[in-house]
């Protein structure tokens, strides 16, 4: 498969949400509020960004990333980012976030497993996910923590609607819910080979 990667922005016009492919390295961006400013990561540790509306972009790295899989833009200073880099052994997945509109970032947290996505709801919280783990913080990183989510597959997408609401997607097509800031998440659409069925979704 093609690596994955991600867009974020912070301004109209409103593009597509992260996961929509625009190259074999980049995803396409998504809206936060205030200003014409867009992020995009990619393969290497890549970063893109755009400060008007897409009409000229820069080209920058994020250091210790192999691949940046999700950006999310809380603000036009406040962002996250959340990939993988290669390690003797295998894989570490990474969050970092800059509140300085990329011009410094910091580390805040190393796991051992690919990371594939994180949501932010404001500055204070967030949710990464990635093979069979979802992340939570509620403090703007400084801590992170595991949550149980009932899947060992890979997640490749989380969206966060509010503090307490988020939706994840894994790869075997299950779709889980929380209503509670993650205490518990519910699953609430079974893929094709756990109903035994071949359709998207309930009749």
């Amino acid at each position: 498969m093609p690596p994955r990667a991600s867009v974020s922005t912070s301004a109209p016009p409103a593009p597509q949400r992260p996961g929509r492919a625009v190259s074999s390295t980049t995803r396409a961006p998504q809206t936060a509020p205030g200003s014409g400013a867009a992020w995009a990561g990619g393969l290497f540790g890549a970063l893109v960004k755009t400060a008007d509306g897409g009409r000229n972009w820069e080209q920058e790295s994020l250091a210790g990333f192999g691949m940046v899989n999700g950006i999310e833009a809380v603000d036009q200073a406040t962002i996250w980012a959340a990939g993988f880099r290669q390690v003797s052994g295998g894989y570490e997945g990474v969050i970092a976030r800059t509140d300085d509109a990329g011009v410094t970032w910091q580390e805040q947290k190393a796991v051992g497993v690919q990371l594939q996505d994180i949501a932010a709801v404001d500055a204070q919280t967030a949710w990464a996910v990635g093979n069979g783990i979802v992340l939570a913080t509620t403090d703007g990183g400084s801590n992170w923590t595991e949550q149980d989510i009932a899947t060992s597959s890979r997640i490749n997408a989380v969206s966060a609607v509010d503090a307490q609401t988020a939706w994840a997607a894994d790869a075997s097509y299950q779709i889980f819910r929380t209503v509670d800031g993650g205490e518990n998440w519910d699953l609430v659409q079974s893929g094709p080979e756990a109903s035994g069925t071949s359709g998207s979704g309930p009749d």
